[in-house]
């Protein structure tokens, strides 16, 4: 037989999301019907960690990086506690854009790289580094959340084998 997994991966947390998001798919994929977020079941403030978003339909979202007590009402980015990255192509923090990168699309693939060690978080669109960003510590205990509006996209923590391989030193997938 094959052995049960040591670890437990994240998934979307039913208990820390807003009213106008559906889980599915062993709450790994969000459907929000409004502006909306949800948080992931796990959070982290050591290590470095690595997982994928994608993109299958929707007219604004946002993924990235939160604290617990983001509003879920708004984008993640919307607050100085959350950073996020928009597929209008801009990466948002304090409710601005701090970073112009590249937009996406449907059939995308979003790769973060949370770095708990030195404070960051690296973007990726299909496997090329979009920006790294120094979050500072203040983002202890961070989860990763995403929202948006009329929105779907579905998650990979890593319980599934990844799109693309994690960057040098990072573990492939979110887990405890």
């Amino acid at each position: 037989g094959v052995a049960a997994s040591a670890f437990t991966y994240a998934t979307w947390n039913p208990a820390d999301k807003s009213g106008n998001i559906t889980l599915s798919n062993s709450n790994l994929t969000i459907t929000d019907i409004a502006t909306s977020a949800a948080r992931s079941t796990i959070s982290k403030q050591t290590g470095k960690w690595y997982w994928e978003t994608k993109f299958i339909s929707g007219t604004t979202m946002r993924y990235g990086l939160a604290t617990s007590i983001e509003s879920l009402s708004v984008p993640v980015g919307n607050s100085n506690l959350g950073i996020g990255y928009s597929n209008d192509g801009n990466i948002y923090s304090s409710g601005a854009s701090i970073a112009a990168v590249t937009a996406y699309a449907v059939n995308d693939i979003i790769g973060f790289a949370y770095d708990g060690t030195n404070y960051t978080i690296s973007f990726y669109k299909n496997n090329a580094l979009q920006t790294t960003i120094l979050i500072g510590s203040y983002f202890s205990g961070v989860t990763f959340a995403a929202g948006g509006s009329n929105g779907v996209h579905t998650t990979n923590f890593g319980a599934t084998a990844l799109t693309y391989t994690p960057p040098t030193g990072f573990n492939a997938g979110l887990y405890n």
